[in-house]
């Protein structure tokens, strides 16, 4: 499962959360964004990082620095490394909120979640 924008909205909804979807949604895409930049650029060997912050401190705006990553970092490398990151991230956001649910969110959760899945899969959330 990957979670999208589209997810945690729905995710979002089931809970009732009351404040601004939207902004936790983009809150989210950018931690994940971050953290898979900063897994993928750990990854380089140290002479390519050095080519890559030597540019990006080098350049001012935020697209050209973005353009410098892709020309260090492997397209499908990073789609893979996005979609690892955002399963974690959602996890760690999913074990921080159960407690807080009601059981009857929960299970709303469970069947919402179970439906994104592939046959043979599941998904059970802890009833405490």
């Amino acid at each position: 499962m990957q979670p999208d924008n589209n997810i945690l909205a729905k995710v979002l909804e089931i809970i009732d959360y009351d404040q601004d979807k939207e902004a936790v949604t983009r809150d989210f895409l950018d931690l994940c964004e971050k953290r898979t930049l900063f897994n993928m650029v750990s990854k380089l060997p140290e002479e390519e990082t050095e080519k890559l912050f030597t540019k990006v401190s080098q350049t001012e705006d935020l697209q050209a620095k973005a353009q410098l990553f892709k020309e260090f970092l492997s397209p499908d490398d990073y789609k893979k490394e996005f979609a690892e990151v955002a399963a974690a991230i959602f996890k760690e956001y999913m074990e921080a909120l159960l407690p807080s649910l009601s059981d009857k969110q929960k299970e709303s959760l469970n069947v919402y979640l179970n439906s994104l899945l592939t046959e043979g899969d599941t998904v059970v959330l802890p009833s405490k």
